[in-house]
């Protein structure tokens, strides 16, 4: 079987999205929330709203997230784990599996693992958002508060079965 791009129609949806570049999402801690950017956003069935949270209509989605995590204050040495997660705001509960960045100023390797990316599975009319689990060691920022370019931003996308 080939691909023709005149003829194949997908089954599914694909949004990507990023969470607020500001100090809005600056030194979280256990339970903080990440707030997401809805400029430019466009989904069949979901939408951000004004706290920056994703709003589900139903369906089914996996909706993932990775932040790009930096510290504060950006001098310290200290591995510093961030461990973040999506929330069931509508239901209060934690969804899916965790994901874990570490964060640190020197060159050194680091010494705990790492899992950077919080995925969950979705498949009713709920608010979901992205909720830091624990940290510890160093103040860390949920963006790339030392905007050097070549660090990266925040991302997550969606992915949703339609039809």
């Amino acid at each position: 079987m080939s691909y023709n791009p005149q003829v194949y129609s997908p089954n599914s949806v694909k949004t990507i999205f990023s969470t607020v570049e500001s100090s809005t999402n600056s030194a979280v801690i256990a339970n903080d929330r990440i707030v997401i950017e809805s400029t430019g956003f466009s989904h069949p069935e979901c939408s951000v709203n004004g706290s920056g949270q994703l709003v589900f209509t139903g369906g089914e989605h996996v909706i993932c997230y990775t932040p790009m995590a930096t510290m504060n204050p950006a001098s310290s040495s200290t591995e510093t784990p961030f461990t973040f997660r999506w929330y069931d705001v509508t239901n209060s509960q934690f969804l899916g599996v965790a994901g874990r960045t570490v964060t640190r100023q020197s060159s050194y390797t680091m010494t705990i693992q790492r899992a950077p990316l919080s995925v969950a599975y979705v498949n009713s009319a709920i608010t979901v958002e992205i909720r830091c689990v624990s940290t510890s060691g160093a103040s860390v920022n949920a963006w790339n508060s030392l905007n050097l370019t070549y660090y990266g931003r925040n991302w997550g996308y969606i992915y949703s079965a339609i039809g």
